[in-house]
């Protein structure tokens, strides 16, 4: 007896054909489905900027009523940790004295820190680079800045003169120095 290819067989037969495939692509494609799951934080890396007395990097209330011939020291420490927390990269930083340039002065940067071992001098250019701060200890570089307004700059057109003097610290994520 001939079987003969009815409608009910050719339906039955798509539908095994329709199984097999989903079953061999399920199979195939399964080993290429996954789920990844996790969490992590990390600290922003920031630089504390402390400024004797005053809170802030504007100096201008501190160089206030200067004359020719005064000099004042501004003493700052720029630190990489902020209470409990210490930065988890290193930092270069630098400063830079950013002046209206209304009165003549001039400013020398001095390191004071024992630990840094350099002197960072700017008499011309107001910005020092070459500072750099470790991860994962606390430290501090402490400065002393002295603003000088010379003697000789004593012209009368000056008298009632002002000045914007602020101290501006930038800091970079770095790469830290290797020791051999």
């Amino acid at each position: 007896m001939s079987k003969h290819l009815t409608t009910g067989r050719v339906v039955r037969y798509l539908l095994l054909l329709t199984v097999a495939c989903a079953v061999v692509l399920g199979v195939t494609f399964a080993r290429y489905a996954t789920v990844v799951q996790g969490q992590g934080s990390g600290d922003v890396a920031a630089v504390a900027l402390g400024l004797t007395g005053d809170s802030t990097a504007d100096l201008t209330s501190q160089l206030q009523g200067m004359k020719p011939g005064d000099t004042r020291e501004v003493k700052f420490a720029v630190t990489n940790a902020d209470g409990e927390t210490t930065s988890e990269v290193t930092q270069a930083y630098s400063v830079s004295i950013v002046t209206t340039g209304n009165l003549p002065l001039e400013f020398e940067l001095a390191s004071t820190s024992v630990s840094e071992g350099t002197s960072a001098k700017v008499k011309s250019n107001l910005t020092w680079s070459g500072g750099e701060l470790p991860y994962g200890s606390g430290v501090t570089h402490s400065y002393t800045l002295a603003v000088t307004w010379p003697e000789n700059a004593s012209d009368s057109a000056l008298a009632y003169e002002i000045d914007r003097v602020v101290l501006k610290i930038d800091a970079q994520q770095a790469k830290p120095t290797e020791v051999l």
